[in-house]
């Protein structure tokens, strides 16, 4: 393979998470494939799904490619080989395996979200307004086995469009397994572990001789059951401890089952479209994510700019920080859960909220990018002229804030009245009036915790952003939100 062909491929490689990996029986044999420009490479067909291909070369590295780089020729072969390798199964028998009624005659994805969560009984929207949606059921019943094992979470996500876009279930993990199971109080009235060094001990002894069995015999269980429709394909993903997950797929229909193990954290499935890169927004190209995002922008009377795509999701406080990251990366085109995420990594410290949030946030942060979403930390003063520049892209902000009871309290009372304020001058002289709030903000310590920036007002000096529970868009002067920022952010590249 010439030089110039090798650089050609390597640029058009995109980095991508096992969302968008198909499922497909490893071919033994390597293969001459050619590109457009008739340059060859000799290499093994690993996976194909959509317009993702992935290859391996002879010395085992893997690269992902796009199905329109290789020749019609070749296009055509791997077509023909990723049907091949497709496991067809009847909707009674899915249905059996996983016991719901989750499938019907028709693909899922071809379904309403809310149809859907309508059929399989108490699944709860936890999503506000319209645009991209989820349902939960966060308390499944005892008697309820999916794939021959019980799951403590099961959420079903829909588009833009409403129609279903993935599922994900929960089963054997370390919240309902070993936090909930130990001897003494491990959680404060905020949910954030705080314990002594004894308890601490007693929990990691735990995570080794009771969650592991339980992980071991779900996915053991999960395995056998999945088996009837081929044998999975393995992949390892993620860099270090925190985010790394073995992640096995079936390719069956037109959808892609994903067993996801993290150590220490969590057995999981996801179901999704073999095409799931239509939902990735970021996969796009510039200008069709440019008008994607621009039409999520929506501009008030009273000068309020406000993004109206981005899903609130309604949460608990021990939840607040994976909620506002699954938003973000959902918003980005990314499928993510925050049940899930809740548990990613382990914590350095297990008696020091702070450092708990601190160490989810890096984990999350690690997770989100072997995934492969672009998006990066900022650290800056809060301006709206710099918030300005991104909600004007339709881009939120994920900010990571102090939250207490006194900032509670004064966006409680904003908001009702900003609320029933129409005229901007009366408002800015309201607003004026308070000259206590800032010392206020700056002697209660709170909570690490985080939220989506998704407006700005330039008359007002106001930064919008969703409040801790995900029900309301609340709004601070940009002083005030320094007052309580940890100055990390995160936004889309």
């Amino acid at each position: 393979m010439s030089y110039v062909m090798c650089v050609a491929m390597k640029k058009i490689l995109i980095v991508i998470g096992f969302l968008f990996f198909s499922f497909a029986l490893a071919c033994a044999q390597m293969r001459d494939f050619k590109d457009k420009q008739g340059r060859t490479i000799s290499a093994q067909l690993v996976f194909s799904v959509g317009d993702d291909v992935t290859i391996k070369m002879a010395d085992g590295q893997t690269f992902q490619l796009k199905l329109d780089v290789f020749s019609e020729e070749d296009q055509k072969f791997i077509k023909e080989w990723a049907n091949k390798n497709q496991t067809t199964v009847g909707f009674r028998e899915l249905n059996e395996a996983f016991g719901l009624p989750l499938f019907l005659d028709v693909p899922l994805w071809e379904e309403d979200a809310r149809t859907v969560s309508q059929r399989l009984k108490n699944w709860q929207k936890t999503t506000k307004g319209s645009g991209l949606s989820c349902y939960r059921n966060s308390s499944p019943a005892d008697s309820l086995m999916v794939l021959g094992a019980h799951p403590y979470s099961l959420a079903l996500f829909g588009g833009y469009d409403g129609k279903v876009t993935d599922i994900s279930i929960v089963f054997a993990n370390r919240s309902e397994c070993v936090y909930d199971n130990v001897d003494v109080d491990v959680k404060s009235s905020s949910g954030k572990k705080n314990v002594d060094n004894e308890t601490e001990k007693k929990l990691r002894i735990r995570l080794s001789q009771v969650l592991k069995p339980l992980m071991d015999a779900d996915e053991k269980a999960i395995k056998e059951t999945l088996s009837a429709w081929g044998n999975g394909k393995q992949v390892n993903l993620g860099k270090t401890r925190n985010d790394k997950e073995r992640v096995t797929m079936w390719k069956v229909n037109d959808f892609m089952i994903l067993l996801v193990v993290q150590d220490n954290a969590y057995v999981g499935i996801r179901i999704v479209k073999q095409d799931f890169t239509e939902l990735r927004t970021l996969d796009k190209t510039v200008a069709e994510a440019k008008t994607h995002f621009s039409e999520q922008i929506e501009k008030a009377d009273n000068g309020d700019v406000i993004l109206t795509g981005v899903p609130a999701i309604s949460t608990t406080i021990n939840s607040v920080i994976p909620a506002a990251f699954e938003s973000f990366f959902r918003y980005g085109g990314l499928a993510a859960d925050s049940y899930a995420l809740s548990m990613i990594g382990l914590y350095t410290d297990f008696a020091n909220p702070s450092l708990i949030a601190n160490d989810l946030i890096t984990n999350i942060e690690a997770w989100g990018t072997t995934q492969g979403l672009g998006f990066s930390k900022k650290r800056f003063v809060i301006t709206v002229k710099d918030v300005q520049q991104y909600i004007d892209k339709g881009q939120p902000i994920l900010w990571v804030y102090t939250n207490s009871s006194v900032l509670s309290s004064i966006l409680r009372n904003r908001n009702t009245a900003r609320s029933s304020t129409s005229d901007t001058a009366e408002w800015i002289e309201t607003l004026n009036a308070d000259t206590q709030s800032i010392s206020k903000l700056k002697v209660e310590k709170g909570l690490v915790s985080a939220t989506l920036i998704i407006g700005y007002n330039k008359e007002t000096d106001e930064i919008g952003f969703y409040d801790s529970l995900g029900k309301n868009v609340v709004w601070l002067r940009t002083n005030e939100a320094n007052a309580v920022s940890e100055n990390q952010f995160f936004v889309f590249n």
